[in-house]
């Protein structure tokens, strides 16, 4: 049976955004007065969506109320600055175009916010996606598989004839969650432990090997 469909994580797995959501917090932080947070604790802080991304960013002490409001205005300065420093991984682009030209259906299904999504999507791999979401008020975040499913569902696809990729425990939580086959990717925001930990159904180590397993590996 050859896959059909591949379900993307965004950040980490796509993209590498480690450096404008570390610079959009730290802005948040210093406007508060609040201490920065290095590149190294974002890494670990990220995957949970911007909500848990800032509520670990600042201090334990911190109120919900004023997490709110310092959430929104993270929002709004991320969205700004989506693409300062963002890129694609090494070969992600080519991976896409060949996946597609073999007729794999693609989706990116991520926990940072719709818009900025939907943004980075469009403006990095225009094209390439039939679905391209993030959180949603009225979908809960992964790795609850609902938006999996309802992605799988518009596309029209199985969840056998369908796999999931991402780069951390979330990503590997959701797949199986979804009852569908996890590829994990090592080049993201976990190490190979955290990856391991979680068993995935294999964890790839280059884009190149991910294209490999995707178009050449058959599940039986």
């Amino acid at each position: 049976m050859k896959w059909d469909a591949a379900v993307f994580d965004l950040d980490g797995t796509l993209i590498n955004s480690l450096a404008d959501m570390t610079s959009s917090v730290n802005r948040i932080l210093a406007g508060a007065g609040y201490p920065p947070r290095t590149l190294d604790e974002i890494r670990q802080f990220v995957g949970n969506g911007a909500k848990m991304l800032l509520r670990r960013s600042l201090p334990a002490d911190v109120s919900e109320d004023e997490a709110e409001y310092l959430l929104e205005l993270y929002k709004k300065d991320y969205q700004a600055h989506l693409l300062d420093e963002t890129v694609p991984y090494p070969g992600i682009p080519s991976l896409l175009e060949q996946l597609r030209k073999n007729g794999v259906r693609l989706a990116v299904l991520s926990n940072k916010p719709h818009a900025s999504t939907v943004q980075i999507c469009n403006t990095l791999f225009p094209g390439s996606f039939e679905i391209a979401w993030g959180d949603r008020p009225d979908v809960p975040k992964k790795p609850n598989p609902a938006a999996v499913w309802n992605a799988l569902g518009e596309m029209g696809v199985p969840k056998n004839k369908a796999v999931y990729i991402g780069d951390s425990e979330t990503d590997i939580r959701t797949a199986k969650n979804a009852g569908m086959y996890a590829i994990g990717v090592s080049w993201g925001f976990r190490d190979m432990k955290t990856l391991e930990d979680e068993q995935p159904d294999i964890i790839c180590k280059s884009a190149e090997e991910l294209g490999n397993v995707l178009l050449y590996t058959n599940k039986e």
